[in-house]
């Protein structure tokens, strides 16, 4: 009796189960006569990974072709891309996308940015204001949950490299909330003056100086890998964070140093060895220099040639 029932009640989902199988709606096939083609399109203008589907315009939204061909678009792929204005400028006037995305017949082209911008996967590495400072979008975006548009284009041009171009695009610019301080600012997000090691590299090169007296060795790694110091603790109150600015200052001297600025301030024979005794860790001298940069090598091999 019980296996009856059991065999009974399988039939009964079998049957139920087709029937609501039967009931489901087909998935329409996809025409690209009628919709366009099925594989979206890659533009690398305005900006590169712009992903462009047909499916989504036609099939979806309900245009027809002859709604942007060739009104809009040229009906030829890659065409538009090589037209000068092809651009975010471009589209806030009416042109190209923006004759739709005006925020009004749908969302405005310079919102909802990764409905069709794909953000650069690859760290960003500036020159300036510094050397070798790294921005990650992924940081931003993914992590801290901003959206593009809250920095493109008010703090930052959509397009590499544009910003360091510029002549403002400096420390003392960001302390007044420009580009990456109107977020830096202490309260947002940590200060832009701050935790330097999250977008700075400190230089591995070492640093020589000529002044206060020739060939004055400093190494980064020394003080930040050995010693524990962090950027901040000399960086902006000692020294300028820009290569060679301590040597252009009158006060850049031994008897400074011997007063407590610049390296004195921690090489005071407490914190750490004071600045007028082991010389020779810091100065090495013509000779030693030039047995640093090899100069002294080239030289020797120079001389035993004649």
């Amino acid at each position: 009796m019980k296996i009856r029932v059991i065999m009974l009640s399988l039939m009964i989902l079998l049957v139920s189960g087709g029937v609501i199988a039967a009931n489901q709606p087909t998935e329409e096939p996809y025409d690209e006569d009628e919709y366009g083609p099925a594989e979206p399109i890659v533009w690398t203008k305005p900006l590169k990974s712009v992903t462009f589907s047909h499916k989504t315009h036609t099939m979806d939204a309900g245009f027809e072709c002859d709604d942007c061909h060739d009104e809009l678009f040229e009906m030829e792929a890659g065409a538009a891309q090589e037209l000068d204005d092809f651009t975010m400028a471009s589209f806030s006037e009416g042109n190209y996308c923006g004759a739709c995305h005006d925020g009004s017949t749908a969302f405005a082209a310079d919102s909802q940015c990764g409905s069709c911008h794909t953000e650069p996967e690859e760290t960003i590495v500036w020159t300036k204001p510094l050397k070798s400072v790294s921005f990650s979008h992924e940081t931003h975006t993914a992590d801290a949950g901003f959206a593009c548009e809250d920095c493109h284009d008010e703090l930052f041009t959509m397009e590499a490299g544009a910003a360091q171009e510029l002549d403002d695009f400096t420390m003392a610019s960001f302390s007044e909330g420009n580009y990456c301080g109107a977020c830096h600012d202490g309260s947002t997000a940590f200060a832009a003056d701050t935790q330097c090691g999250s977008c700075h590299t400190a230089p591995e090169q070492t640093i020589v100086w000529t002044k206060p007296v020739k060939a004055v060795i400093f190494e980064h790694a020394t003080h930040t890998e050995d010693m524990g110091l962090d950027c901040e603790s000399c960086h902006d109150e000692l020294f300028v964070m820009r290569i060679g600015a301590a040597e252009q200052q009158e006060d850049f001297t031994m008897k400074s140093l011997y007063a407590g600025n610049y390296c004195g301030a921690c090489h005071d024979g407490s914190t750490a060895f004071a600045s007028d005794t082991r010389c020779t860790s810091c100065h090495i001298g013509v000779r030693g220099y030039a047995r640093m940069s090899g100069a002294a090598e080239e030289g020797a091999s120079t001389g035993s040639g004649h």
